[in-house]
């Protein structure tokens, strides 16, 4: 899904219009907060910014947040372990003993057959890890209160890469009600990101 879409996502009743205060204020934190995060700040520049009223979401709360991103790296961890199980399944099969067999072969065989036992064990826990994480977002969303937080920013900008090259980008802020400091804020929508709110987004409904 492109990153323009998930913003929607994240800001369904965003207006087009909004106040140049309001802007403004929003802009001078995201400026000191920007200087904190952004590689070449001299590069930095700030596109638009749309200001709307925000409210607690699961996709920005720690808790779900969190499940997130342990669903993602455990999906990551299952991955290698199934195949690295398929792998040791097969050196069984090519290393079985049979009555002729040298001490080599038995060795070989062994050293797999432990691999697989190992890898089952993992596998095991990595689906356990993955479903109790899936089950901790949707009983969060389900028990979930929205309450008002204070203002949202959806801003455009553009900056330098490490490598010197322009790169447009995409950010979401949330601020208090008198504009005195960022409560959240994500300062690149970038592909891990977006899984994060794909993976709280897919498990909150089901």
């Amino acid at each position: 899904m492109k990153k323009t879409a998930f913003l929607s996502l994240l800001i369904p009743f965003l207006v087009l219009t909004s106040c140049q205060s309001n802007e403004n204020k929003a802009l001078g934190l995201i400026d000191q907060y920007m200087q904190t995060v952004v590689y070449d700040f001299n590069s930095y520049e700030a596109i638009q910014i749309q200001i709307d009223s925000a409210y607690t979401a699961p996709i920005i709360m720690e808790i779900p947040r969190k499940y997130a991103q342990t669903i993602i790296e455990t999906e990551s961890k299952l991955a290698s372990a199934n195949r690295g199980l398929k792998h040791s399944q097969s050196s069984m099969a090519l290393w079985k003993p049979d009555g002729y067999s040298s001490a080599f072969r038995r060795e070989q065989y062994n050293q797999a057959k432990t691999e697989v036992a190992e890898y089952k064990k993992n596998i095991k826990e990595y689906e356990n890890a993955i479903q109790e994480a899936k089950k901790g977002i949707k009983e969060y969303a389900a028990n979930f209160q929205r309450e008002y937080l204070g203002w949202v920013g959806a801003l455009n900008y553009r900056c330098n890469t490490r490598n010197g090259n322009p790169s447009l980008g995409e950010a979401l802020f949330i601020f208090d009600p008198s504009f005195n400091e960022i409560l959240f804020a994500i300062p690149d929508l970038n592909q891990e990101e977006l899984e994060i709110i794909d993976v709280i987004e897919k498990y909150s409904v089901q």
